[in-house]
């Protein structure tokens, strides 16, 4: 899932989309009134949620979609970032012109706001969440405590894994985290991803100084088999992985999904048929490293 737009201009042009192997790529459409939407995950279930806009003020409502139901408003969040496969999404609420909360919404019990300030990123299937705050990134249990993993104020945890493993950034700087080893860095710029299996997938950026360190781009990285260089692109970046190896992500402006070959060390990448420009599965499409 992503987004495609038909011009670079003009964003009022972006559309969510659903893309798989059968069906090709479906338009999800806008919340009634809406003008743009993009979507941001998928669940086993199919189910997708995303974030719609309304007017040039940029005030946004969240989204869920699936194809029995279409496209419905997340009534009490402001985007959706994620969902589980109990059909939790986590996102952000509060007024476009006010502070913003990270948030949980369940399809019996609604909206609840997490955390003070920023937003949740990620929800695994133990009703873990991560996002960042004024305590930089952190991570919530279905027992409503809120730990810091003392990663700095300016960093956010983009994603975590059904053993606790979470992925996110600080400064430029990739790290893992889980509540035994810590933090570790990953040489990254960004984490976006993390598998069952602990692949981690995001891009590398090296500003200062292009030609140090491995080649600009999105990447994989595990303990096993190290960096593994997606694209060429020095654009391109990978957002998220499944227990599967698949890995979606952008490279040439266009949204592109990487499947694993019997090589252990290398990728196919297979370009996803596309309309104009776009993004794929988007877990922190517009925050940058």
């Amino acid at each position: 899932v992503g987004w495609s737009s038909f011009s670079r201009d003009d964003y009022h042009s972006e559309h969510a989309f659903i893309w798989d192997a059968v069906n090709g790529m479906r338009d999800l459409g806008v919340l009634p009134g809406g003008y743009a939407s993009t979507a941001s995950d998928i669940n086993d279930l199919g189910q997708v949620v995303g974030t719609s806009w309304y007017d040039p003020s940029q005030v946004t409502r969240a989204f869920l979609w699936d194809p029995a139901g279409g496209i419905r408003e997340i009534v009490g969040m402001y985007e959706a970032e994620a969902i589980n496969n109990l059909s939790q999404v986590v996102g952000s609420s509060g007024p476009p012109d006010g502070p913003s909360y990270a948030c949980l919404w369940n399809p019996d019990s609604g909206v609840v706001n997490l955390y003070r300030t920023f937003r949740a990123y990620g929800i695994n299937n133990l009703s873990q969440v991560v996002g960042d705050g004024t305590m930089g990134a952190f991570i919530w249990d279905a027992a409503g405590e809120v730990r810091s993993l003392g990663t700095g104020l300016a960093s956010s945890a983009l994603d975590v894994n059904d053993l606790g493993q979470v992925v996110g950034h600080l400064k430029g700087v990739a790290f893992r985290w889980d509540a035994d080893s810590g933090v570790e860095p990953i040489p990254m710029t960004a984490a976006y991803g993390i598998s069952n299996a602990g692949q981690v997938v995001g891009y590398y950026w090296n500003i200062p100084n292009p030609d140090a360190g491995p080649g600009q781009g999105a990447y994989v990285w595990s303990e096993s088999t190290g960096m593994i260089q997606l694209s060429t692109d020095a654009n391109s970046a990978a957002y998220d992985i499944n227990d599967a190896g698949q890995i979606v992500g952008m490279s040439g402006g266009h949204a592109v999904l990487w499947e694993p070959i019997p090589e252990p060390s290398s990728l196919a990448a297979l370009g996803l048929a596309v309309s104009g420009l776009g993004m794929a599965a988007l877990r922190r499409r517009r925050r940058s490293g």
